[in-house]
């Protein structure tokens, strides 16, 4: 067998869930060399090789886990290395590179609605957005360099004049988020704590609807949360999604907008600059 082949073979164990289980008993095993006519690898010492290593694999995902969603995982400790073999074989490592090998774990948590894993998500259904806001402050800290487009300027626009003349340039980084549940406040009342037995019984159950915005400071690269208004929320996401819209044409483009005063939305875009969410305007 050439060495691409190996690869292959092996990468398959290590990254797909049919590879993973595999390597669960002899028998499976030998079954699964055998489909793959792979009958020289079939030995227990293979296995037994292989799944030492798959062990090193789980116990990353794991680290990986409790690294990236220490609050979501504050209600799950006792079962985090269960949870973390799991998952594995339900997202099998795409990549070696821990950080995105656990990016999916928020969709596992919403395909798991029975089980402890379920009893717990019952009970504090706010889990599933708590995962996802834990993953995009990963994510956006791990954006790439913010690239400027011809014809920037680094200032807001200050003038109604220059509202049909330019376009808004937002922070490349800048995610937005909308929950049903007010996850900000849950976060910093899980940063209160140490045990969630202690937690603010009334933050966990309210079902408030946040907006949030998710960002990289581009002048000390921290990630920073804002929570914002569904005016906001909606002019941001209508210009994240029409790039090519000028100042002008966003306010003319929904009801919401057309009525609202032009002083206003330039004292907005002041402030959004101010907060490094706009950085400037591009011709």
């Amino acid at each position: 067998m050439n060495l691409s082949k190996v690869q292959e073979f092996v990468g398959e164990i290590l990254m797909k869930e049919a590879g993973i289980n595999a390597l669960d008993d002899l028998e499976t095993w030998k079954e699964f060399c055998k489909k793959r006519h792979q009958d020289s690898y079939q030995g227990e010492k293979v296995r037994f090789g292989l799944s030492q290593y798959q062990e090193l694999l789980n116990y990353s995902v794991n680290e990986a886990l409790l690294s990236i969603y220490p609050h979501t995982f504050k209600f799950f400790l006792d079962k985090s290395i269960q949870i973390s073999e799991h998952y594995r074989r339900v997202f099998p490592n795409k990549t070696f590179q821990m950080v995105y090998a656990v990016e999916k774990f928020p969709e596992y948590l919403a395909k798991h609605s029975s089980g402890r894993v379920g009893e717990i998500i019952n009970k504090y259904p706010f889990l599933i957005d708590l995962a996802t806001y834990e993953w995009l402050e990963v994510k956006v800290q791990n954006a790439p360099e913010i690239v400027y487009s011809d014809g920037f300027h680094k200032v807001p626009p200050m003038l109604a004049e220059a509202f049909p003349l330019v376009k808004p340039f937002w922070n490349p980084t800048l995610i937005t988020f909308k929950s049903d549940f007010p996850v900000s406040l849950i976060i910093n009342n899980l940063t209160e704590v140490n045990d969630i037995q202690d937690l603010d019984f009334e933050i966990t159950q309210q079902t408030k609807k946040s907006h949030e915005l998710i960002y990289r400071d581009t002048e000390n690269f921290k990630v920073k949360f804002l929570s914002t208004t569904n005016f906001v929320f909606n002019l941001l996401n209508l210009s994240l999604a029409k790039p090519e819209l000028t100042f002008q044409e966003l306010k003319d483009e929904s009801v919401e907008f057309s009525f609202v005063n032009i002083n206003e939305f330039i004292n907005l875009y002041k402030s959004l600059f101010d907060k490094n969410l706009m950085l400037g305007v591009v011709e």
